[in-house]
């Protein structure tokens, strides 16, 4: 009898809990997409947090080692410009730091990208041979050169930068393995440090350059053009492979910072020729997207970067933390489907009227994959109004998400 009490107990409770999910406040509506808030109501964790320092532009992976095991880097911005590591064991539950190296300080270390390239041994560099049986984990750092470092050891010991090559460029946002085993990372660049023969590119808009590497990440090749526009500029570009078997499309979703407006290109030969950037819907209208995709759809983090709704009104969720559950080419063709959350309330750092990327610091978000159709969104933004920005690991159900969309 009391096995049955128990039983009912926890029966109620998840019930309840779902209910309270299944049930959000609808912010607004864009077409037939309503925009839900989940915020304070789906779980979180710090990662890293410092009432006397800035924290942000993390960066995270599965190690491939322990289950949910998450190795994260982010900036500390006080003095100086640390690196700093950590690591959970727990899919994020729990954090603890890991040692980094003294020489990791400095500006130009402030656009950090991690990126787990699998089995790939990594021939002798400085000195230091790191060879196997361990994921080779890398640590790009944009800056003049644009540097890497990497690891075998899951994060406990790691090489030294080195530059990637006689090149320079912001921050490596996207990476993915081809068919032919190379792998290819994508980054932009305004000419500021891609030059042509020896002068700068002198580019008027920022656009996006790809390069390659065939052995496993220790050498890449000079960057190549892949994404210009003639009106907007292009900035952190991600890369996601198609969700669909009957294709190996690739898709790029990239952003203008400036004028606030979301691209996606594809390409249908590994990434050798990419269609021309054509512009999304204002329904996912922000920058610094992250994606990740099952069998049933694509999850599109990102800052929400549009001012104004369909109606001409101001948008709540302007410099938020937003999901976005859909069909990427779908929407591309003017379907306006999905479903719209906004995960985290990203408070500004002065009140104004209108809407600044400077008081909207957040996003970078890394997205992981973890055990029980969870994702991991690893971000930094400013959480609690007096306090600065710090790192949160947010949980994300996709079971409740499809639950909600049906709901709404």
């Amino acid at each position: 009898m009391r096995k049955k009490i128990i039983i009912l107990g926890i029966c109620l409770y998840g019930a309840g809990w779902l209910r309270a999910q299944e049930i959000p406040a609808v912010l607004y509506r864009e077409g037939e997409v309503q925009t839900a808030d989940l915020s304070g109501r789906i779980e979180f964790h710090a990662v890293a947090k410092d009432s006397s320092a800035h924290l942000g532009f993390p960066t995270a992976v599965l190690t491939g080692g322990a289950r949910d095991e998450i190795l994260a880097a982010y900036g500390r911005t006080d003095t100086a410009r640390h690196i700093r590591l950590t690591k959970s064991t727990d899919g994020g539950d729990t954090w603890q730091e890991l040692r980094t190296d003294d020489s990791w300080t400095g500006e130009q270390y402030r656009a950090l990208s991690l990126f787990n390239l699998g089995r790939e041994a990594l021939r002798k560099r400085s000195g230091v041979a790191y060879r196997g049986r361990g994921k080779s984990i890398v640590l790009f750092a944009g800056g003049n050169p644009l540097s890497i470092s990497a690891t075998y050891t899951d994060g406990e010991k790691w090489c030294p930068f080195y530059p990637v090559n006689s090149f320079g460029g912001f921050r490596v946002t996207g990476l993915v393995r081809l068919r032919d085993g190379r792998h290819m990372a994508l980054f932009h660049d305004d000419g500021r440090f891609i030059y042509d023969d020896g002068q700068p590119t002198r580019l008027r808009k920022s656009a996006i350059y790809k390069i390659y590497s065939s052995d496993g990440g220790l050498t890449w090749s000079r960057p190549q053009l892949i994404l210009k526009h003639n009106l907007y500029g292009l900035y952190d570009a991600e890369i996601v492979p198609s969700r669909r078997r009957d294709n190996s499309d690739l898709l790029i979703v990239c952003s203008d910072r400036e004028r606030r407006v979301s691209f996606l290109a594809v390409s249908s030969d590994d990434g050798e020729t990419w269609s021309y950037p054509e512009e999304l819907p204002p329904l996912i209208r922000g920058d610094r997207f992250r994606i990740v995709s099952d069998k049933t759809a694509f999850y599109v983090i990102y800052r929400d970067m549009g001012t104004c709704l369909e109606d001409g009104s101001v948008n709540p969720t302007f410099g938020d933390l937003m999901l976005w559950r859909g069909d990427l080419r779908e929407l591309s063709r003017g379907r306006w489907n999905g479903l719209k959350v906004r995960l985290g309330d990203n408070y500004p750092a002065e009140k104004t009227d209108t809407a600044d990327l400077r008081f909207s610091d957040s996003g970078y978000a890394s997205v992981l994959p973890l055990t029980g159709r969870r994702l991991s969104v690893i971000v930094y933004g400013r959480w609690e109004a007096e306090h600065p920005p710090y790192v949160r690991n947010f949980i994300v159900d996709t079971r409740q998400l499809r639950k909600l969309k049906r709901k709404l």
